[in-house]
């Protein structure tokens, strides 16, 4: 016989152990008592604007039935203010539901920034609240009964533990359909807050007589106190549509025909401009009762007495549906900022026709028998340059442009390659212009403006990446051309590299310098090789000279490298160095007399030498300098020798202007604060001696005097290698990425881009408008393009064989552009707002400065005005009787939706001072609670058939009714 098991223990159940739903209740509360759900403190004003509030969302996770559930606390961030806080009579989440001002705020479908309120706020008027839903909402909703009450449960048992003062929702069903259940505690009262709709529903529910007897019936008792109603009526209004078509330069030309209209632009027309086809301005009027007793309207199937003509309060919202083809534009450039692609990848290699060292040999190696090899420039010459380059010398560059299309956008940025086919000469550009706005772009007008905005519209209607590596390599190829001819490139302001530029324009100041150097040096030697003597001589300057100038004034003197190259050439070397054997003391490259002072120790006149100027250097080299000496340190002595270059040249040419001059006399023309005056006790006279660091032993200032040799400026070697900076110029252009020529060329894009649409108001007659907003959206332009900074780029392989003149080593890190992209975008949607309310009916006839001033309160309030109740003084008294105008008659078939916001209870505040409403819950009675009315609250939309009720009762848990 098998023996017998006792098996009662395999089927005890321990009932102590915690179920799921008393473990939820743990973490909930836990989180609640985190969350300080009972904190009656800091809720703000009295009653506050949903659509102008800021929130604050705290959101956790908890696991419940083995699935995640998100809880979410939305919190208003207000001012403090005078709200009541009354113990155990009006809660706050009470005085929001009793809240006649914050009842019927902007309509949820004309806000396009709806997402950013959440339903329950606008529905409610609820300043915080919490949510739960479902972690994973597309696949596990809340759709059963159980699990309505495993949740509701929890949240009342957990609400009343924690004092909660803050209502609890429950997202139950599709999240899109917005159904929600909630409950709200105090210590004595309970709101249940429910949501219902209906597809069809009965047509006594469509009115507010039905609502208002259906209201009634859901009350704990009965009332004899008349319920408090908010009426809003909004009507769909026709659709405003303006034609405006796409113009883009150099490719179409906008149809015009009556039913479009054509922007006006007189500048900047290498952008595209215009709005797309389905842009509109959708409509929306609606008229609203705040406050009504519940007998005092008729609003039944039969008849009603909610029409627009006796309603106390109306407004007119206009919803803006624009795309701009500039906005476009910008966009799709912006797409460039991370592209890495290289201009080889589109247009291959060695696209800018510069010799290789497969070819010719190392190129830096060639640029010293380049120098001097050129002839001055003549009009033949450039006239063949020209001619070569516009009849397709050089080979075509593969894209998607064909050379009908490429060359007037070359002629447009380079004028002086076909001038009788330039489409716009370039104006004057001054250096000294002063931007008011300090942004570090370039002149307005300028090539690097017009190169910026052709490669945007190239980017985005011509063909892509491939059309702007086309358009870029041809440009760069082009300047390499204009550099081989030494013409100066146009556009560009006069002058140094001026750092408060962007680095673009410093480059292409930079190369006209190198081509402007080039130029005069070449015209010197020319001089010497047909005059057969050289070009710089003794300066002669008689004992009548008064000339106290001690500035160094432009001249014409060159200079030359010193190299073996140039030593075989006997008309540039040879004879000024016979010239000077024969005769060491012949004073050479004289300026002037330097304020009739004589040598010391001598009766001969000082005379201020010709001096090399300083090498210029653009933003990237200074920073590559200030950054060697950061890391070598001040007492290097290669920066000594870096630092001293140019006091070598300025002490040999000194020598060589006055040679029997002595240190002390440098000193007195080269650091006149080191001459310093002094009274001999002696002679009872004034003297002069050198500063006492100029009397230091081993000082820098006499080692140069003394090792420096007698040189005039014409034969000493190049502080500024004009060729060689020029090609590292040229490369650096040639080397950038889609990326990098992005960040080149940002800023003088915005600029322009706004520019363009200040000129499209101005012609437009709205300038004034839109003052504010350009100058701030400049203002942000202008510290977008300070905070870009230059940072030492990762090297990368070249993709070329051939070697790189001084590859830049550093790069532009740009701040994010997209807030200035969409605030343009918002200005060119304001625009076309603006065009379409000129274009209502009675409007478009009104004096300017009345349209503007209604114009400036739409703007203002976020896309509304008012309509009714116009007073005749103020400057929107016209406008708005024409808009009143417009709503005069039968309106049934344009009826959009109907909103009936129902209350009864105590606090309900309307038009009420803080001040009273602390008053009155002050004399609220702190026992005997069964007097005290619940506050009750119905919401009803009507749209069509459809009806969506949003109810928030309550019922005392002291004393059951």
């Amino acid at each position: 016989m098998a023996e017998e098991i006792d098996d009662n223990g395999f089927y005890r159940e321990d009932f102590s152990a915690e179920s799921d739903w008393e473990v939820f209740n743990a973490q909930l509360g836990d989180l609640f008592q985190r969350w300080e759900l009972s904190n009656e403190n800091d809720w703000g004003d009295a009653s506050f604007n949903v659509n102008n509030t800021k929130w604050q969302i705290d959101e956790e996770q908890l696991e419940v039935l083995g699935k995640p559930m998100t809880v979410k606390y939305y919190k208003a961030l207000l001012e403090p203010g005078t709200c009541s806080k009354s113990a155990n009579v009006t809660p706050q989440f009470h005085q929001d539901l009793m809240c006649v001002k914050s009842t019927l705020d902007q309509p949820t479908f004309l806000d396009e920034k709806a997402n950013d309120v959440h339903y329950l706020a606008r529905m409610y008027g609820l300043r915080r609240f919490v949510v739960m839903h479902p972690s994973q909402l597309q696949n596990h909703y809340l759709t059963n009964t159980s699990k309505f009450s495993f949740f509701l449960s929890s949240i009342s048992v957990v609400a009343a533990e924690v004092c909660s003062a803050v209502p609890i929702f429950l997202h139950i069903h599709d999240p899109k359909w917005n159904f929600f259940l909630g409950i709200g505690m105090s210590s004595y009262m309970r709101t249940n807050f429910h949501s219902v709709a209906l597809e069809q529903a009965p047509a006594e529910y469509l009115y507010l007589s039905g609502l208002v007897k259906m209201f009634k019936e859901k009350l704990p008792r009965n009332h004899d106190k008349p319920a408090v109603v908010s009426v809003r009526i909004t009507y769909a209004m026709d659709t405003v549509k303006l034609r405006v078509p796409m113009y883009v330069p150099f490719g179409m030309t906008p149809v015009v025909d009556e039913e479009r209209s054509v922007i006006e632009v007189s500048q900047f027309t290498a952008l595209p401009h215009g709005y797309f086809p389905g842009s509109n301005t959708t409509m929306f009027a609606t008229f609203t009762w705040p406050e009504l007793m519940d007998n005092m309207f008729i609003d039944s199937p039969l008849q009603t007495q909610f029409i627009p003509s006796k309603a106390p309060c109306g407004k007119l919202y206009q919803t803006v549906h624009a795309n701009s083809y500039l906005t476009a534009c910008l966009k799709d450039y912006y797409n460039l900022i991370t592209a890495k692609n290289t201009l080889e990848s589109y247009v291959g290699r060695n696209f800018s026709g510069a010799t290789t060292m497969a070819e010719e040999g190392n190129p830096l190696d060639q640029l010293g028998g380049k120098i001097g090899s050129h002839r001055p420039q003549t009009k033949q010459y450039a006239d063949n340059t020209q001619q070569a380059t516009s009849s397709g010398g050089q080979s075509k560059l593969p894209g998607p442009m064909k050379e009908y299309e490429l060359n007037p956008m070359l002629y447009y940025l380079l004028p002086n390659i076909k001038p009788d086919l330039a489409l716009f000469l370039y104006e004057m550009l001054s250096k000294d212009k002063i931007d008011p706005h300090r942004i570090k772009s370039a002149e307005s007008d300028s090539l690097v403006y017009r190169l910026s905005c052709l490669l945007a519209t190239v980017h985005a209607h011509f063909g892509g990446k491939s059309g702007f590596a086309q358009l870029y390599a041809a440009f760069t190829r082009e300047l390499r051309q204009l550099w081989e001819s030494c013409t100066p490139i146009p556009g560009v302001a006069p002058g140094l590299p001026d750092t408060r530029t962007c680095l673009l324009h410093q480059k292409l100041q930079m190369l006209n310098v190198c081509i402007e150097k080039r130029l005069q040096r070449e015209k010197g030697i020319a001089a010497k090789t047909e005059g057969g003597m050289a070009m710089h001589t003794v300066e002669l300057v008689t004992d009548d000279d008064d000339d106290d100038d001690d500035e160094d004034d432009d001249t014409n003197e060159e200079f030359y490298d010193l190299t073996e190259e140039d030593s075989d050439d006997p008309t540039e070397v040879a004879k000024p160095k016979e010239d000077n054997s024969k005769n060491p003391l012949k004073a050479e490259g004289r300026l002037r007399r330097f304020k009739n002072l004589k040598l010391i120790g001598s009766d001969e006149y000082l005379y201020v030498p010709v001096t090399q100027d300083l090498a210029p250097k653009t933003e990237d080299q200074l920073q590559d300098a200030s950054d060697v000496m950061l890391k070598m340190g001040s007492d290097s002595e290669f920066i000594t020798d870096l630092m001293c270059s140019t006091v070598v040249s300025d002490a040999e040419a000194f020598k060589a202007a006055n040679p029997k001059a002595g240190f002390e006399d440098f000193i007195r023309w080269f650091s006149p604060n080191d001459w310093e005056e002094y009274w001999n006790e002696e002679t009872q006279e004034t003297g002069h001696k050198l500063s006492a660091r100029m009397q230091a032993a081993g000082n820098t200032w006499q080692k140069v005097w003394e090792q420096a040799k007698p040189v005039p400026a014409a034969r000493q070697k190049r502080l500024f290698d004009d060729t060689l900076e020029g090609y590292k110029i040229l490369n650096y252009l040639e080397s950038r990425n889609l990326g990098e020529i992005f960040g080149l060329t940002i800023v003088p894009l915005l600029h322009s881009s706004i520019l363009k649409l200040k000129d499209i108001f101005a012609n437009t007659q709205v300038l004034e408008l839109f003052t504010e907003t350009l100058d701030e959206i400049l203002a942000d332009l202008s510290r977008f393009s300070r905070d870009i900074e230059l940072v030492e780029a990762l090297p990368s392989p070249s993709s070329s064989e051939a070697p790189k003149i001084n590859e830049n080593k550093y790069t532009l890190q740009l701040p994010n552009p997209q807030p200035l992209l969409k605030k343009i975008e918002q200005l060119e949607r304001d625009y076309y707002h603006y065009k379409c309310f000129e274009c209502l009916p009675g409007v478009n006839g009104l004096p300017k400065a009345k349209l503007h001033s209604k114009f400036c309160e739409i703007l203002k309030n976020n896309g509304h005005c008012n309509i009714v109740n116009a007073a005749e003084d103020h400057d929107g008294g016209v406008v708005e009787q024409v808009l009143q105008s417009l709503f005069i008659g039968d309106m049934r078939e344009k009826l959009m939706s109907k909103d009936y916001v129902i209350r009864l209870g105590e606090g309900l505040v309307a038009d009420e001072s803080p001040k009273d409403v602390e008053a009155k819950d002050q004399q609220q009675p702190q026992a005997g609670f069964s007097n005290y009315l619940m506050p009750q609250f119905l919401r009803a939309i009507v749209t069509g058939e459809k009806l969506r009720l949003c109810g928030a009762f309550t019922e005392n848990t002291t004393f059951l009714d």
